[in-house]
């Protein structure tokens, strides 16, 4: 050890995985090709537990940034940054990539709240109870005496999307209310989208009472559609959103809201990808 401090010695963390087996690094692949999950609160919020999580154990996080890379390199990358396991917070369109799926033979693999409903069967995710929550969210909105309930979803892909979707309608079921498919919009989890929405059934004479949506963000899209339209939250139209982000109580007014354990949520999949490290 003389020596070592004497030459100043470094040593190199790559060569030591190839003896180790071990690189102590988990890989996070994050947002779609923008990457534009770095925005999001409640993203951010799972990369902040996952840092938290791991760093603890003496783990490092590497979190893919690479805008141009194409799915079908995930595998690679992961493999020349000797990664022990991944983590996809994914969105948009590369959920649905099959190439992401080689992954899963190579490696530890998790997804947190991004899992598409095609393919859920045959991976390790971690999710909110998506379909009870929204059942909640909805028997609220009937208790306080709305039937015109629009559910702004979030898109055709993520499982979380169809889960809230069928707690929306198990609950106006419940109630004896019919289910008016023209009540089901899709927002892609999108402010600007839901505003268009909202804006598009205000003016097109739909007939409305409250509206629950799949996120928080989406939530305000519709406030602030409602607000130019002159219309009152929640004295006109009551809305519900999803995920209880900071941003959900500073909101005006303070919005109602399904709570998500984000931090919990990272931290189960940290678990779940390097079990015999936590």
């Amino acid at each position: 050890m003389k020596a070592v401090k004497e030459l100043d010695y470094s040593p190199n963390i790559m060569a030591r995985g190839l003896i180790t087996k071990t690189s102590n690094t988990i890989g996070v692949f994050f947002g779609d090709q923008k990457n534009a999950g770095f925005e999001h609160p409640f993203l951010s919020q799972l990369i902040t537990s996952i840092k938290d999580t791991i760093g603890v154990v003496g783990y490092d996080l590497l979190i893919f940034s690479n805008q141009k890379r194409d799915t079908s390199s995930f595998k690679s990358i992961c493999y020349e940054r000797g990664v022990d396991g991944v983590i996809l917070i994914l969105t948009g369109q590369r959920r649905n990539d099959e190439k992401i799926f080689n992954l899963h033979n190579s490696l530890p693999v998790v997804y947190i709240d991004s899992v598409p409903n095609s393919n859920y069967k045959k991976v390790n995710f971690v999710e909110s109870d998506n379909e009870q929550a929204a059942f909640d969210a909805t028997e609220h909105l009937i208790r306080l005496g709305n039937r015109k309930i629009l559910k702004l979803a979030g898109d055709r892909i993520a499982k979380a999307s169809f889960d809230r979707i069928a707690g929306y309608k198990r609950a106006l079921l419940k109630n004896n209310m019919p289910i008016d498919e023209k009540l089901i919009q899709y927002g892609e989890f999108s402010k600007e989208k839901s505003y268009e929405i909202v804006q598009s059934c205000i003016r097109n004479n739909l007939d409305i009472d409250a509206i629950f949506t799949s996120s928080d963000m989406m939530a305000f899209g519709a406030i602030e559609a409602l607000k130019d339209l002159h219309l009152r939250v929640p004295d006109d139209i009551a809305v519900v959103g999803f995920d209880d982000i900071e941003q959900a109580k500073l909101y005006k007014p303070a919005l109602t809201t399904v709570h998500q354990q984000s931090y919990k949520m990272g931290e189960l999949a940290s678990k779940i990808v390097r079990p015999s490290a936590m």
